[in-house]
């Protein structure tokens, strides 16, 4: 749908003819037609349907870089999962858990959803792989050491029940 920006994305992406790069497409909706004549000539791009829970893992494995150019998607469980997978991020600002999570050249990229701008983002993955690919392994442990992690949520709300008991 139009604000999830799998356009631009899409757009971004197709502007780097010459890299040796890959785009994998998961899900569908209205869009669907008109993506699928977008990208039919463009080998380096699959498009998947709609993946079941137990499929995620394998997808995300398969690849170092999640992009998400939401215009807007609440806290985005998506996101979460690819760092769980240690992916590096390219998400908007428009995404509450990229905001919580995500520090712009660190672990990820902030993007405009503009194909120039994802364009350029990609590109910069590309020349800085290794930190792309080292940061991405990070990104595991810095949903495993949140609070939105439900284990890590339940231990400080125990700290915080008996602190205020012990009163």
């Amino acid at each position: 749908i139009h604000r999830k920006g799998v356009m631009e994305a899409i757009e971004g992406f197709m502007m780097n003819k010459n890299m040796n790069i890959a785009l994998t497409l998961v899900g569908g909706g209205d869009l669907d037609l008109v993506i699928e004549n977008l990208v039919m000539d463009d080998q380096r791009i699959t498009k998947l349907p709609y993946a079941k829970y137990n499929e995620i893992p394998k997808i995300l494995h398969d690849h170092d870089v999640l992009i998400f150019p939401s215009r807007h998607d609440g806290w985005a469980l998506t996101l979460v999962e690819s760092m769980c997978a240690g992916l590096f991020i390219m998400g908007t600002q428009f995404t509450s858990s990229f905001n919580e999570y995500i520090t712009d050249k660190v672990n990820g990229l902030k993007i405009e959803v503009e194909a120039s701008d994802i364009n350029n983002k990609i590109q910069w993955c590309v020349k800085n792989s290794a930190h792309v690919i080292h940061q991405g392994a990070l990104n595991q442990s810095a949903v495993a050491n949140s609070l939105s992690n439900a284990n890590n949520a339940a231990q400080e709300l125990k700290k915080i029940l008996h602190t205020h008991l012990t009163k």
